[in-house]
């Protein structure tokens, strides 16, 4: 890309800026109605010493996220130039996959999916995967760091409670699949398909938080549940796709989760390609759609299945 030359300087100032801390600070009740810039987040109070809240700065959190994107987007823009920042971006965007602002946590994700892709065009395998074909190893430095993210992508959807922010995790575990093929994603199956099933279940921590609160009757709320099962069944159909018969025992786990969406008196839909092959359980031998399912990865287009 055209910034490659630019990286030596943008890179680290990037990382420097998506870790810095300066604008968070501590303000006293009394103190709230100083004008110092500082827009209280939450309560913390503790310690006990007396009534305090935590105060960032808006530009603060609108550069820590612009700042994210940037080394997404320069990892996803340069390639495998970028790959030599991998080792002093990554510890900087690692902690703040948790951050508690929503935005941060969504830009950090999809710069760790850019990072994978980078990694990938600098040390390619031996010869690239493709819809149907077995898997190809991945090289070395490509499978530590995806190995390094997954476990991230698997807490965010298990723990985080923003949906928004979970959805952003289930397209960006996707991505990984389709474009690093299965041996990206084939080891962490069992976990993966574990953390989208409590998802399916309504035990994670956003669906908890939404069936719990008051979310359930405000319509921005339901929007973004929609569009959180939506992902969730991308994600689904991208893992089958890409792993073939390897999703077979998984979509048994998953299969009676996903039926509950499918039927008409839900207000979810899955995915066209996703309510499509499930719908049809109710009309074939169910090991048979299995079969039809984990077969996706060698038969291309999906509407090709009769």
């Amino acid at each position: 890309g055209e910034c490659g030359p630019s990286l030596g300087r943008l890179g680290p100032a990037c990382s420097a800026s998506a870790g810095s801390d300066e604008g968070i600070g501590q303000v006293a009740e009394d103190d709230s109605d100083e004008d110092d810039g500082l827009e209280g987040i939450e309560a913390d109070d503790e310690a006990g010493a007396g009534n305090t809240s935590l105060a960032v700065r808006t530009a603060f959190l609108d550069e820590k996220a612009a700042a994210c994107h940037c080394l997404g987007a320069m990892a996803e823009q340069c390639g495998a130039a970028f790959a030599g920042y991998i080792g002093t971006v990554l510890p900087a965007l690692l902690p703040l996959a948790q951050y508690f602002h929503d935005d941060v946590r969504h830009a950090v994700l999809t710069a760790l999916l850019a990072l994978a892709h980078a990694a990938d065009a600098a040390f390619p395998a031996a010869s690239k995967w493709a819809p149907g074909q077995p898997a190809e190893p991945l090289h070395q430095a490509t499978r530590s760091l995806v190995d390094t993210i997954m476990p991230v992508l698997q807490q965010v959807i298990e723990q985080d409670d923003a949906m928004p922010v979970v959805a952003t995790a289930c397209e960006v575990l996707g991505g990984l699949a389709k474009s690093l093929g299965p041996a990206a994603v084939t080891c962490h199956l069992p976990t993966t398909v574990r953390v989208l099933s409590a998802l399916l279940q309504r035990k994670t921590a956003c669906m908890r938080r939404f069936d719990d609160g008051p979310d359930g009757e405000d319509d921005e709320a339901e929007e973004e549940e929609e569009q959180l099962l939506e992902a969730c069944g991308d994600c689904i159909v991208d893992l089958a796709k890409v792993c073939g018969s390897e999703f077979e025992p998984f979509f048994r786990e998953l299969c009676p989760r996903i039926i509950k969406y499918t039927q008409k008196n839900e207000f979810v839909q899955f995915p066209v390609s996703c309510d499509w092959h499930f719908s049809r359980l109710q009309q074939r031998d169910r090991l048979g759609v299995y079969a039809v399912f984990a077969g996706l990865g060698t038969c291309g287009d999906s509407r090709h299945i009769r």
